[in-house]
């Protein structure tokens, strides 16, 4: 096996080389690249991902965090639009044309990757992908419990 060589860059040039900032669609908390939220079952991370959707395509904030007003996607890979009509309706009166929802999808490597040049570019600034659940992870307890599974949620924020 083939070691590669360590490198390095001296501070000197390091100080002179422009290099762009961290991008945040949420100022301060959600950065630029994948985020993963992590929870047992039912206790609302599909619910936080919608609403967390509607806050970024209206340009509101998230608690006291500034978002940046962007278009997005939401994969919600296990629910219906009846369910998420109703969840709709209870988070909100009027919801933003630039939160765009999808039940079904592609797989990350059988399609969704090569496909979404053609998926995007019908949203303007799309810059927030929610998924739910990305994986489900199953949590191991004593023999005499029963194992709890646990389920993640992915942001991915692309500019």
């Amino acid at each position: 096996m083939q070691v590669e060589k360590l490198k390095t860059i001296d501070a000197d040039t390091l100080l002179s080389t422009p290099i762009r900032k961290t991008l945040f669609v949420v100022d301060g908390l959600i950065p630029q690249g994948l985020s993963v939220l992590s929870g047992s079952s039912k206790i609302g991370k599909s619910w936080l991902m919608l609403w967390l959707g509607i806050q970024v395509a209206r340009g509101q904030p998230v608690w006291e965090f500034e978002t940046h007003k962007s278009d997005v996607l939401y994969l919600c890979l296990e629910d219906t639009y009846a369910r998420i009509q109703s969840r709709l309706y209870q988070i909100t009166d009027e919801a933003p044309p630039e939160l765009r929802i999808a039940t079904t999808s592609f797989q990350i490597g059988n399609g969704l990757d090569s496909k979404s040049n053609s998926i995007f570019p019908t949203f303007r600034k799309q810059n927030l992908s929610l998924s739910t659940p990305f994986k489900r992870y199953e949590i191991q307890k004593a023999p005499a419990e029963k194992a709890e599974c646990m389920q993640t949620t992915t942001m991915m924020f692309r500019r």
